[in-house]
């Protein structure tokens, strides 16, 4: 069988760092409830004039020339984003035209915060079935302009955060550059929990796709079900770890870095402690980035690559989970 390499990363953050107090003079909170619920300080928002594809296209750029390899010799484009530029076509389909990507297969996906791993895991599907030897995978989020400021969605806004990630996924790993190769990756979901974070509109679920007043009411927002995401989260997140550890006979102690999404400080707390995770094998990013949905476990990831955290001959473990909901792992040999 064949086999399939990270062989290249990239992000992107935008230049506007924005701390909880600039938070509180939009939103009814405060820096101290910020912290000691969230544990956020500061996030990235980007300028009014940037869209999605902007934030994406500087990750893309970095993950091709980090990865050693051409554009030309990218032969497929997946993109996880619930911030698109436009509603209609794919922001695959425009992040393409942006990069210079032309006659090239490409599509977005909708795993929320799973989204980068689901696309790795279809990225190395292709390329083990010899369909695709090159395969550009983007998560990009632009957050800041989802944001409601009411009471009703705040628990949620002062969290949020923009910034995008690239993986280039390939058939041939390069022994002079970090590269890593996929071992194993399971994805799933359980749509029974969709509810639990919605944003209900635009939708055909609604007797109009879109109305004036849906903002006033808040239904184009996004809701959550802060103690059912984080119990059914916490829990997910500890049965792929295991699941995928049982079946490559390693232990927790074997893993040298956890790479896991970044929802908020507390939860991931709470997977440290029950997965008995050793703090410095987890890098931690929320406090300074926010939740940046799909974005989070990019970011983290190449900034882990780029940053010498993640060693030659690591054993790395990827962790992500959604709204959906969705989650993914995935073990990779450095």
């Amino acid at each position: 069988m064949s086999q399939s390499y990270i062989v290249g990363t990239g992000y992107y953050l935008p230049e506007n760092k924005v701390d909880n107090h600039d938070i509180a003079k939009r939103i009814n909170t405060s820096d101290d409830f910020i912290r000691t619920r969230i544990g956020v300080k500061t996030r990235f928002h980007a300028q009014p004039t940037q869209s999605c594809s902007d934030l994406m296209l500087a990750a893309a750029k970095m993950a091709i020339s980090q990865a050693n390899v051409q554009l030309e010799d990218i032969d497929m484009l997946i993109v996880n984003t619930l911030s698109p530029d436009i509603h209609d076509p794919s922001q695959a389909c425009v992040l393409a035209d942006k990069l210079g990507l032309s006659e090239v297969a490409a599509f977005d996906i909708r795993a929320q915060c799973s989204g980068l791993l689901y696309g790795i895991n279809i990225a190395k599907n292709f390329i083990v079935a010899k369909e695709r030897r090159c395969v550009l995978v983007v998560a990009g989020e632009l957050l800041s302009k989802r944001i409601d400021t009411s009471d009703a969605g705040r628990n949620l806004a002062v969290m949020l955060g923009d910034g995008s990630g690239a993986v280039v996924v390939s058939d041939t790993a390069d022994s002079e550059r970090q590269c890593g190769e996929l071992v194993d990756m399971v994805i799933n979901a359980d749509g029974r929990q969709w509810q639990s974070l919605v944003t209900r509109v635009p939708g055909t679920a609604n007797r109009q796709f879109h109305q004036a007043d849906d903002g006033d009411v808040g239904h184009s927002f996004m809701r959550m079900n802060g103690p059912n995401v984080f119990e059914h989260g916490v829990t997910k997140f500890c049965e792929i770890a295991h699941s995928i550890l049982t079946r490559n006979q390693l232990k927790v102690a074997d893993i040298d870095k956890f790479i896991v999404h970044q929802p908020n400080l507390r939860m991931l707390e709470e997977i440290q402690h029950k997965l008995d995770i050793d703090p410095q094998k987890m890098p931690i990013n929320v406090t300074d980035y926010g939740n940046m949905a799909s974005a989070s476990t990019a970011v983290t990831l190449a900034q882990s690559c780029q940053s010498g955290v993640i060693q030659k001959g690591d054993w790395v473990l990827i962790l992500s989970y959604g709204a959906g909901a969705t989650w993914a792992g995935a073990l990779v040999k450095f």
